[in-house]
């Protein structure tokens, strides 16, 4: 309507579709803005193709000669509308991985902080080493997905190192028959 009411097929407010294709994109996903894009050409050429051949008479007021004059036909305004919605949709996507990638990022972040939060309280609550142990493995294996964490235990007294491993890992038990 706005197109219609300012100067018809000549009018610059085909740029008020671009906004719309912004806001689905941004509020929900790229493919709805890439749905609203179609739609949006699809009735803006229908409709530039009804002022074109005189079936719906464009509402310009009769100024005298204090009309503007055009500054682009109505094909230069089609091609500007597919261009910019081209170049609208585009940005959105772009916008839309960054937003996915950086959630991923924050996803796997709250992983790894809570398994050092239940490594930490593990830590506090138990009095048994061995018990320790296991909680850290378990906490590393699932929390930070290593595949099979280890860990080195210097001990100052005795001058030994031991090993700690996940004995359900089948690497470990493994070794554990050749020992």
């Amino acid at each position: 309507t706005i197109i219609h009411i300012a100067e018809g097929p000549y009018s610059d407010f085909f740029t008020l579709y671009l906004f719309y294709i912004f806001a689905a994109g941004v509020f929900y996903n790229y493919v709805l803005a890439i749905c609203i894009a179609m739609a949006a050409g699809f009735f803006y050429g229908v409709y530039l193709y009804l002022c074109q051949n005189g079936i719906l008479v464009p509402l310009i007021l009769d100024w005298g000669e204090q009309i503007p004059i055009e500054s682009h036909s109505p094909a230069y305004h089609f091609f500007f509308f597919i261009v910019f919605t081209g170049l609208m949709v585009y940005a959105v996507k772009v916008a839309s991985f960054f937003s996915q990638k950086r959630e991923r990022m924050l996803e796997t972040r709250n992983k790894e902080l809570s398994a050092l939060a239940q490594m930490s309280s593990s830590i506090r609550s138990t009095i048994s080493i061995e018990q320790v142990l296991d909680q850290i493995l378990r906490g590393l294996e699932s929390g930070l997905d290593f595949s099979l964490p280890l860990l080195i235990l210097f001990d100052h007294e005795t001058r030994k190192v031991e090993l700690a491993a996940s004995p359900a890992h089948p690497l470990v038990r493994k070794v554990k028959v050749l020992l």
